[in-house]
């Protein structure tokens, strides 16, 4: 190459990058355009995501909740039909209110109740809708029991009281001779009933030849449990016995036929109570006679039910002689034979129930029966036969503690033991008792037929009434929940789910399925009278008491038994009730029980303890207007700080003579000496 070649190759300049080249160093890169906006849809879109998500979250909660608060306004809703159900089955009707296609209405919602009769017992199974929720419940009811406790003293047939009998009532839960009732049992009497006691825990313990028996039954034995000392009576030691005040408590002794009432210028007969003749029989009185209570027949047949004897596992038969007591522990069963030989004597613990197909109790044989641990039932459905002598006896004193029933049909009397007091309850439907002289009963006596030998004393027990009232109620035995879900079909509207017009529904008091009823009933104005038909034609607010009522044709009371009625159902004693709250000042107060007086302990009672408590003033007023009062309320008034030493004073000098000991002991750390001496010379 020449050297001017050579210059002109120097001489071209150096090719450097091209345009395109150029521009791309200038610009962004290709691969990472649009980066930031994928990035912030991203953002966007997770951002929406949770707000949906949180909305959705917040849309089922608040569904949740208003799923839960329909679920639980259909619960409310399925106890309050229960509720009203259970009042039906204490009015003694079967407890089916409404049903599915005709429900009760119930504020916004509505309800029905399927009630299953098995006999002894009632299934109550309600079923509510309110909004979207539905809730089923159901309870199972034990059925009530017929007692004639109640009744007093009763027989079948015609009835003579002979001359010397005593006739009055106490309450077993304030003591007797205590509340105007008057002992009936003489000093030789408690003496000989402590020595009785004495012997029993006493007498040597040794082996001795025990017939039958099983491993219940234990020939050895230390003295009865609860037995008190021997140094003092049974109960406690006696206060030193008050004069007689008129009775508070008044005896009951009827009759399904006529009464003779005897007596004597030796043996004056005295009834503290009523004497009630049967509906068409009448009573006849002789002179040194005194009947304190109602005398009229009775308004309605008494019938003596048959007796329930409960199906028990079976043991052997006892057949007792041995010196030595024989205890029979707590227990359940049925034996063919309790024999119980002369002088022997036989323990039964508490609770027990024996169904004894025959008894037999030998002159001098004792059945102790120790109560404190509970009631002791004897039920004897074949043959009973009682020695005169024999003794019968109740440790805790309490009537309802000692239930003898005798099923028994037999041809010839049955005589009961007069050893001791009794405290209890005889009842004999189909049988003749024969009373020996000498008999003596706290407590209630019922049978076909009654037969006094000899005066009896009859201390009605009036705790009794309360008894027998209680033991005709329902029990409730089990409760729980059946169903309780929420419904998508027309939520929000039950009657729209059930196809029903709210328009036409009743109420849940008038959605009771009536039934065919016959009662035979004592209206208001005191008459007899019966009704036959459909029960939603009956008015129940004209019911003084009930003799008899069927429904469908099965007997649910019996005898006048206390039935509570639509119009009383829950009413409690208005005049309690309202002292209790003390709506108002204590002049309405005064006002209302001066008004209402002579009132029941329970009122006087409330008057002492109202809380701001009354002026002694009116409290004195309150006293005076119902004097005598009970000698336990007195006691508290002695002891209520209140009330004036002067008040005081002047109510003790209208309820004297006759103030126990406890009474007057209260009132000598109260009132000066010039007043206590002064209440002391009325006693």
């Amino acid at each position: 190459m020449s050297s001017k070649e050579t210059r002109i190759v120097r001489n071209v300049p150096e090719r450097g990058p091209s345009s395109a080249q150029r521009l791309g160093r200038a610009l962004p890169r290709r691969g990472n355009a649009g980066g930031v906006l994928v990035l912030a849809l991203v953002a966007v879109a997770t951002v929406a995501g949770l707000a949906a998500a949180f909305l959705q979250l917040s849309t089922s909660v608040a569904r949740r909740q208003v799923q839960m608060r329909d679920r639980m306004r259909a619960f409310y809703v399925a106890e309050a039909a229960l509720s009203e159900a259970w009042t039906a089955v204490q009015l003694r009707k079967t407890g089916a209110v409404g049903s599915e296609a005709e429900p009760a209405k119930f504020g916004d919602g509505l309800f029905w109740v399927e009630a299953t009769d098995t006999g002894p017992f009632i299934r109550l199974e309600s079923t509510a809708m309110v909004a979207s929720g539905t809730a089923t419940l159901a309870i199972v009811v034990q059925k009530g029991k017929t007692s004639m406790a109640n009744l007093g003293v009763h027989s079948g047939g015609n009835l003579d009281l002979p001359p010397g009998t005593l006739l009055d009532a106490y309450d077993s839960r304030l003591g007797y001779g205590d509340e105007g009732a008057q002992s009936g049992a003489s000093d030789e009497d408690l003496d000989l009933l402590l020595e009785q006691f004495k012997e029993q825990v006493e007498e040597p313990i040794g082996e001795q030849p025990l017939l039958g028996g099983s491993a219940l039954f234990n020939p050895v034995l230390p003295a009865p449990r609860g037995v008190p000392p021997l140094e003092e009576p049974i109960g406690g030691a006696p206060e030193t016995p008050a004069e007689p005040t008129e009775p508070e408590f008044a005896g009951r002794i009827g009759s399904g036929g006529d009464i003779s009432v005897t007596g004597t210028e030796l043996l004056p007969t005295t009834v503290n109570g009523d004497i009630t003749p049967g509906t068409s029989g009448s009573l006849t009185q002789s002179e040194n006679v005194t009947i304190t209570g109602a005398t009229d027949p009775s308004a309605v047949t008494v019938d003596l039910p048959d007796i329930e004897v409960p199906s028990l596992p079976a043991l052997e038969g006892v057949a007792h002689t041995g010196a030595s007591p024989l205890l029979v522990l707590p227990v359940e069963a049925s034996l063919p034979t309790l024999s119980i030989g002369r002088g022997a004597k036989v323990i039964v613990e508490g609770p027990a129930t024996l169904v004894l197909e025959n008894l037999s109790m030998a002159p001098n044989a004792s059945l102790f029966l120790d109560t404190s641990g509970g009631p002791v039932s004897i039920y004897v459905t074949n043959e009973a036969v009682f020695s005169p002598t024999a003794r019968l006896s109740n440790l805790s004193e309490d009537p309802t503690d000692l239930n003898l029933q005798i099923s028994a049909e037999p041809e010839n009397p049955i005589t009961i033991p007069a050893g001791v007091p009794i405290y209890g309850m005889i009842y004999a439907p189909g049988a003749e008792l024969n009373i020996p002289e000498g008999f003596e009963l706290f407590g209630s006596l019922a049978a076909a037929q009654i037969t006094f030998n000899g005066p009896p004393q009859l201390h009605f027990d009036q705790y009794l009434d309360e008894y027998a009232s209680d033991l005709a109620k329902p029990l409730l035995l089990s409760w729980r929940i059946v169903e309780l879900i929420n419904e998508s079909k027309g939520a929000g509207n039950p009657f729209v789910r059930l196809g029903v017009d709210p328009a036409v529904l009743k109420s849940p008091a008038n959605a009771h399925i009536a039934q065919p009823i016959t009662i035979d009933y004592v209206n208001k104005s005191g008459f007899a009278a019966t009704f036959t038909g459909n029960e939603d034609a009956f008015d129940w607010s004209d019911v003084r008491s009930v003799d008899e009522l069927a429904r469908d044709g099965e007997v649910v009371v019996q005898n006048g038994e206390s039935l509570a009625i639509a119009s009383d159902l829950g009413v409690v004693d208005e005049l309690s009730k309202k002292i209790e709250g003390l709506k108002f000042n204590p002049d309405d107060v005064l006002a209302l029980v001066l008004a209402r007086s002579p009132v029941t302990r329970e009122v006087l009672r409330k008057v002492l303890i109202l809380d701001p408590p009354m002026p002694s003033d009116s409290i004195a007023q309150i006293f005076a207007a119902n004097a005598p009062a009970p000698q336990k309320i007195l006691n508290h008034l002695c002891t209520t700080p209140t009330v004036r030493s002067d008040h005081l004073s002047s109510i003790l000098l209208l309820n004297s003579p006759g103030l126990s000991n406890a009474v007057l002991s209260a009132a000598q750390a109260r009132l000066t000496p010039a007043q206590f001496t002064a209440l002391l010379a009325l006693q």
